[in-house]
């Protein structure tokens, strides 16, 4: 139903019979065709009318991957004439593509976090993949964390039946490792239902209200640390001592400013001593309110999926 199709059918491939193609069996669009300069131009055109125009923050391409680089490439270089600051999003993993895009998604990171959710890897394999991203990945490349997107909530599964339990836990991960976190739909209202994809279907934003002061907490959180602010410069520091003990623990530091993440994703109650000997200090759980003193260890006991963010307070 796009203008193009009449005015421009050269844009669009076609089948042997004349017909324009569809990619794989999505019946509602059609297949560019990426090997005509013009089709690309007007698509940048078209880019650069929601800058003008409307001054948009950015872009995030559906399946980047399945466009031509070299079309990425230089819709940038014409779009950042118009807007120096503008955020480039890509749905894909393709390392190449952050030559165009600042943000990826972290779909390997996705699958395998649910598989250990599930009983199928071991805290290994997931510290195995974060280390991919770190360096295979450019070194300015930001990947993007989330439990769920429209197309894993409609067409797989929510992510409460991905994670169970461990859904806040994964979020906390989220906002607090090096990358950005994405919040789905009505995932701060507890959202455990598939919704349609292509027809309309409210969110009930009464469900769980506790969620609320869960998710400000944590990105408020998010805005204002240091630790945060100062990007890879402030890399995630794994416990490796707790792998062993189906615990998940990482620091981030920045100056004096520190902070301590502790989560189970496991399906058992843990008991278990870690070791802080780098950590000393009078820390503020963040959730809790407490107030804590780390030396050379700390005892954790934490039920299956519970988190634990451990903020050190300055000058203590």
């Amino acid at each position: 139903d796009n203008v193009w199709t009449v005015e421009h059918p050269d844009f669009f491939e076609r089948d042997e019979g004349g017909r324009f193609k569809t990619p794989y069996d999505w019946e509602d669009v059609i297949q560019f065709n990426h090997h005509n300069p013009q089709q690309q131009q007007y698509m940048i055109d078209a880019m650069k009318y929601w800058i003008t125009d409307l001054d948009i923050d950015g872009f995030r391409a559906d399946l980047a991957h399945l466009t031509p680089l070299p079309f990425w490439i230089n819709a940038r270089q014409q779009t950042t004439v118009l807007k120096k600051d503008l955020i480039w999003l890509a749905e894909t993993e393709d390392i190449p593509y952050h030559e165009a895009f600042d943000i990826s998604f972290t779909w390997q990171w996705m699958h395998a976090s649910e598989a250990f959710c599930k009983g199928h890897k071991s805290y290994w394999d997931l510290l195995q993949i974060l280390r991919h991203y770190k360096n295979d990945f450019p070194e300015k490349a930001l990947r993007m964390y989330f439990t769920s997107n429209h197309d894993e909530n409609s067409w797989n599964s929510t992510a409460y039946e991905k994670y169970g339990d461990n859904v806040k836990a994964l979020s906390v991960f989220n906002a607090t490792w090096y990358g950005i976190p994405m919040i789905y739909s009505g995932e701060e209202a507890g959202l455990n239902k598939r919704l349609f994809f292509f027809d309309k279907d409210p969110i009930d934003w009464t469900v769980d209200t506790s969620l609320h002061n869960f998710y400000k907490t944590l990105l408020l959180f998010r805005k204002a640390h240091p630790a945060i602010a100062a990007g890879s410069q402030s890399f995630p520091i794994v416990l490796e001592d707790a792998l062993p003990h189906q615990l998940l623990a990482f620091y981030r530091r920045s100056g004096a400013a520190v902070f301590l993440v502790i989560l189970n994703f496991s399906t058992q109650t843990v008991h278990s001593t870690l070791n802080t000997s780098m950590l000393k200090g009078t820390y503020h759980n963040l959730f809790s309110g407490a107030k804590i003193e780390i030396g050379d260890t700390i005892a954790v006991n934490m039920a299956p999926g519970e988190y634990i963010l451990l903020e050190k307070m300055v000058g203590l």
